[in-house]
């Protein structure tokens, strides 16, 4: 070994510290590097020594690790100039004196390099205290660069400690302190090399661009015309670094510090990197020139010059695939896939999206990856496949967060936001995009905050925040450079300024759009187009909107998405009623409605399809307005054949609208294989929603003491959030398996005529439109059509009911009856002539009319007022087209007559806790905390069991499997088969999610059979898994026909659900039910089903009349039952076991 010799301390000052280093002591390679196989060189140094070892790389970017005689790793090294460069480590040799140098490539398997170890004794600089500093600031920062590669790659033991950023600035630090110091004019290469790492830093990591043009310019003009490649890689830090400024820079100023406005930058960039492509070209250097032509292609896409964006990134992959660089040409494709978007190519561009996705793995380059699954996601959100997007969206979110890379983080949370802005959940829209909001500063993505502003902005103006939306809209208009983005930002600034009642200034705004930027595009030009449209029918000028729709709706057709076709055929719907031409409307709004299930069918869950619905309410509004129109001129004009078949087209367009969420639900099937293939789906599903539940507990108990702006409820409210996206992505991967193409009922698909009724039953369906309220009675053979008040009047008188009902202790009878009345008069006299000869009334209703009880309206009557229930029976249905009234539903049934749920254990003080603790061999003090933290508020229910003890007396003791007490518990309970069972019996505590549906829960026992805690929330999730065959479930539990109020959806949870997953009948409660109460009406319910043969509606009835009768005179203490059907038919045959006769805490 040769070591370097010293200098001398005369010479010190003149002499350059690579000079003064000397030649190496040992040298080593070149080694050859493929893919991320290491390579290793293994040296012998003196124990006790210094040194410095270096290692050049070629072609193949690598981890260089410093290995000591255990293989231990004693030093790393990485480095911002990738592909090229020299890594720095430094250590002191121990005894034995053995070092091992591995170098690990960090690129694809076929990328092939070279790098060659260089070892240098630090004595030979005992006399340069200036050399060993700049030497140590060299290694160290190539160490803290390594660290935070290693955590921003995912790889380090534990990244939630550590600080990837804190990493790389200290490495910005160390490098900076090297160029400072590295004075010498001999020093220059290396001065200019350590600039060329700092420019990286700030540019790949730290993402400070105008720093990273500043040191790339530095170092491109230090190191000259002796080193032309490492010149041209900090050339062109410099050309990617104003592509970032000018990407972000407002349009309509000059960017500050370069003189130009963005586009001019943008051309700058271009223009040198254009000349360095040439200069790689000619040295043969293909993958360098890929490079430029790569980012050549974005100058491009920034400016909205998609042809020439494609063709550049065309050049870019193919010049990639001639040197097999995979990961290169992918990400050529994903910007071909960007630049073919613009140019309104979707198809096109989602198969060049996944194509590039394959070929870009995670590492090792995690930031190209996030880049192309996070664009990938945007794509599929842009064409409404929701799910897919959610699904990578997720993916991209998580690590994201694991690898610190905050910009991509901020894309996704954007991401999540717009489609559940979409989906038509405005809350956790708003969530997410301000999470992200939070993270996209204009200085780290302003191309991101303006999309974040955007959207935003759309959800302000939609809640009535106008002001607030254009003040979003104006400053994302700030940070627009493309004139796309610009155009597409003031055509929403229009709406938002029409929204805000500045008509002309708003038709001003889009006469710009349309005479200046959108001449070049045509897509923008249809979205102005149908925009101004809009805006002129409000200004009462229909046939100039007509005019803009006529222009607009074909490249609506050929280039956008199924929404925007959707709105612009029922805007050209509402123009031509304004003219006068109601068929041509009609035609049109049925054309609108032509795309209901491609608007639906966006998303495979079921939850996410209900909210999917509501934007095509106003078509189906516009279309029951126009038909009745038309009804009105045929009954004027005495065609009564004409009219009915009118009022029959009416109704069963009303009810395709409706219960579809509910046909989803039933489409489901879990087979073993399915139940098997999802085990993990369930059990994580199972766990994000005790998770929630849990924190949504913590939530409402922060917000009652601190109110809503506490930040430990702004905490907590992000957390739910974010479990109820997972919980989401969850449920569409269950949906996706559990319901196979084409097994989904459909309104409309199965009859597309009124419903056959049997003689006794009429059909009640009701709509409470944006105009108005509409009743149709569908009678065996006849249909009548009525007009109700207004809908806003019909809505408040049945809030109030409810509300009357709701409040047993401070509001009194009177006030109850005197609602009744009122609301019987407003929804039932105008239609009362065509009911009055119905024993039975199936009722469909709508709206606020979800949370009535039909019942309990009150007949005034000249000699003695009284209710429906004591004339009628009276049935719910969620649609017309659900029901089955052939008695095609009617099924054989194994033995198990009755499966009964009732009196579960609930507190610690139970006695019949007591007793298993005394017995038990393994006896232990019931534990106070719980999985359930609503849990200390459920008290015994103990009329419960009389109840169940006289419900199973009417069955033979064999045909009755009973959970009682600590049997009641979730797992006995999910353990059985359901579709065994005739007749379904639940009477426990229930909770109801109204936000959540899928938290809403039937409360069964906290603790089992052996004294242990337990899960007792049996919740929507796990009902809809089951498969029912019963005849009538019965859930004897407070609130359990309430839920999710979903427009044309009715009320989703644990009543809807259970209905959709088989029952023929489910019997729930709208309101709290007293105990006591409660059990006398389900025991006669049950005598009039089996003893006298009664349908689930007619025994219902009975069993009011009953309670009445005995004095109950009150409808909040009878009537909070309902039966709700699928199924018309008589009832179960009369059983042959006696009636043991009629039987204070509520179920809540």
């Amino acid at each position: 070994m040769v070591l370097a010799g010293w200098a001398t301390p005369r010479a010190a000052a003149s002499v350059s510290c690579t000079a003064a280093l000397g030649p190496p002591a040992l040298a080593e390679g070149p080694l050859r590097t493929v893919g991320m196989e290491p390579a290793a060189a293994d040296l012998a140094v003196v124990p006790g020594h210094t040194y410095l070892i270096e290692v050049d790389e070629r072609d193949n970017d690598a981890l260089v690790e410093v290995l000591d005689s255990k293989r231990q790793a004693i030093a790393r090294a990485d480095h911002p100039e990738r592909r090229t460069g020299t890594r720095r480590a430094m250590v002191t040799a121990a005894d034995p004196p053995s070092l091992v140098v591995r170098v690990t490539g960090k690129e694809h398997a076929g990328a092939s390099g070279a790098a060659t170890v260089r070892v240098f004794d630090l004595a030979a600089l005992g006399t340069r205290p200036d050399c060993i500093a700049i030497v140590k600031a060299l290694a160290a920062a190539d160490s803290d660069y390594a660290a935070g590669e290693e955590i921003s790659s995912g790889h380090s033991a534990s990244p939630a400690r550590s600080d990837a950023r804190a990493a790389f600035l200290r490495a910005a630090e160390g490098y900076a302190a090297a160029v400072s110091a590295l004075t010498a004019p001999a020093d220059r290469p290396l001065r200019g090399e350590t600039a060329l790492a700092l420019a990286g830093v700030e540019y790949f990591d730290l993402q400070d661009w105008a720093k990273a043009a500043e040191w790339a310019k530095t170092a491109a003009e230090t190191l000259g015309t002796d080193e032309p490649y490492r010149r041209s890689r900090a050339d062109a830090l410099v050309a990617a670094a104003w592509i970032e400024i000018g990407s972000t820079a407002p349009a309509e100023r000059p960017v500050p510090g370069y003189g130009v406005h963005s586009t001019g930058l943008l051309a700058r960039a271009r223009r040198l990197l254009q000349r360095l492509s040439r200069f790689h070209l000619q040295r043969g250097e293909r993958y360098d020139a890929g490079s430029q032509l790569t980012n050549i292609a974005l100058t491009y896409l920034y400016e909205g010059r998609y042809p020439q964006c494609v063709t550049a990134s065309q050049s870019a992959s193919q010049l990639f695939g001639a040197i097999h660089e995979t990961l290169r040409r992918a990400l050529a494709w994903q910007n071909e896939a960007l630049c073919l978007w613009g140019l309104g190519r979707a198809p096109e561009a989602l198969r060049r999206f996944d194509r590039a996705r394959k070929d870009i793995p995670e590492q090792p380059y995690p930031k190209l990856y996030l880049l192309v699954v996070n664009n990938t996601a945007l794509a599929n959100y842009a064409v409404g496949r929701f799910d897919t997007s959610l699904r990578l969206f997720d993916r991209a979110l998580a690590f994201a967060q694991e690898v610190q890379a905050q910009r991509d983080e901020g894309q996704s949370l954007y991401g999540i936001g717009v489609n559940y802005y979409a989906l038509g959940d405005r809350v956790r829209a708003r969530e997410f995009l301000d999470r992200s909001l939070s993270i996209r500063t204009a200085e780290l993505d302003g191309r991101g905050r303006m999309a974040t502003l955007r959207a935003l902005a759309t959800i302000d103006a939609g809640q009535g925040r106008v002001e607030n939306a254009i003040a979003f809209d104006r400053e994302a208009l700030s940070l627009a450079v493309a004139p796309s983005a610009a155009a597409r930002i003031k055509i929403q600034l229009a709406a938002h300024t029409a929204a805000a009642g500045r008509l002309t200034e708003a038709r001003a705004q889009l006469d710009e759009v349309i005479s200046t930027r959108a001449k070049a595009d045509s897509l923008i030009r249809a979205e102005a187009l149908l925009q101004r449209a809009v805006l002129l029918r409000e200004m009462s000028r229909p046939r100039e909107a007509l005019a803009d729709l006529a222009a607009a709706r074909p490249p609506l057709h050929r280039l956008g998405g199924v929404l925007e076709e959707f709105e612009a055929d029922l805007e050209q719907a509402r123009a031509l009623r304004m003219i006068g031409r109601p068929r041509a409307a009609l035609a049109a709004v049925e054309g609108a409605l032509g795309h209901s299930d491609a608007v639906r069918l966006q998303s495979a869950n079921p939850e996410l399809r209900a909210q999917l619905q509501a934007p095509l309410r106003p078509a189906y509004d516009l279309e029951l307005e126009l038909l009745r129109e038309r009804y009105e001129r045929a009954i004027a004009a005495g065609r009564d054949k004409e009219a009915d078949a009118i009022a029959a087209a009416a109704f069963v367009s009303a009810d395709a609208s409706r219960a579809q969420s509910l046909g989803d639900v039933a489409a489901q099937k879990y087979s073993p294989a399915v139940r098997r293939a999802l085990a993990s789906e369930f059990q994580r599903r199972e766990a994000l929603y005790r998770e929630l539940a849990a924190r949504q507990f913590a939530l409402d108990a922060r917000v009652d003491r601190s109110g809503s702006d506490d930040p430990h409820a702004r905490h907590l409210m992000s957390d739910i959030a974010e479990l109820e996206r997972q919980a989401d992505a969850v449920n569409t991967v269950i949906a996706s398996r559990a319901t196979s193409a084409g097994t989904a009922r459909r309104a409309g698909t199965g009859r597309a005529s009124l419903p056959s009724l049997p003689a006794d039953v009429a059909l009640v369906s009701y709509w409470l439109g944006s105009e108005a309220a509409y009743a149709w009675v569908v009678l065996p053979g006849a249909i009548h059509w009525t007009r109700l008040p207004s809908p806003a009047t019909v809505a408040d008188q049945a809030v109030a009911f409810h509300h009357s009902l709701t409040r047993l202790v401070d509001v009194p009878l009177e006030r109850r009856l005197r609602d009744a009345r009122a609301l019987y008069e407003m929804i039932i006299r105008p239609i009362e002539p065509w009911l009055s000869g119905a024993r039975q009334w199936v009722v469909i209703p709508d709206g606020a009319l979800d949370y009535i009880p039909f019942a309990a309206l009150e007949i005034p009557d000249p000699k003695a007022d009284s209710f429906v229930a004591s004339r009628h029976d009276v049935a719910l249905a969620p649609a017309a087209w659900m029901l089955d009234t052939s008695g095609a539903r009617v099924r054989s049934h194994a033995r198990r007559a009755l499966l009964l749920v009732a009196d579960p254990v609930y507190q610690p003080d139970d006695p019949r806790l007591a007793v298993v603790m005394r017995t038990s061999a393994t006896s232990q003090p019931p534990a106070r905390h719980s999985l359930d933290p609503d849990r200390g508020q459920y008290q015994r229910l103990l009329f419960t069991a009389e109840e169940a003890a006289q419900i199973s007396a009417q069955f033979p003791p064999a045909d009755v499997d009973r959970l009682i007490g600590l049997d009641a518990t979730r797992d006995r309970l999910l353990s059985l088969d359901w579709s065994a069972y005739r007749f379904i019996h639940i009477a426990t505590h229930g909770i109801v999610d109204a936000q959540v549906p899928q938290l809403s829960a039937l409360i069964l026992s906290s603790y089992d059979s052996s004294g242990r805690v337990v899960d007792g929330a049996v919740r929507v999730a796990d009902l809809s898994l089951e498969t029912l065959a019963a005849d009538v479930a019965v859930l004897s539990a407070c609130d359990t026909a309430l839920g999710k109020q979903v427009p044309s959806e009715g009320l989703l949870g644990i009543g809807s659900t259970m209905l959709a997953r088989g029952a023929r009948a489910v019997v729930a409660s709208l309101w709290p039910v007293s105990d006591e109460i409660g059990a006398r009406l389900m025991t006669e319910f049950y005598r009039h089903l089996l003893q006298d043969s009664m349908s689930p509606a007619a025994a219902l009835g009975a069993a009011m009349r009953s309670v009445v009768s005995s004095g109950a005179a009150d409808p909040a203490l009878w009537a909070a039952y309902q039966v709700s059907v699928v199924a018309l038919g008589p009832g179960p045959p009369a059983h042959g076991v006696a009636s043991r006769g009629p039987a204070t805490a509520t179920r809540p």
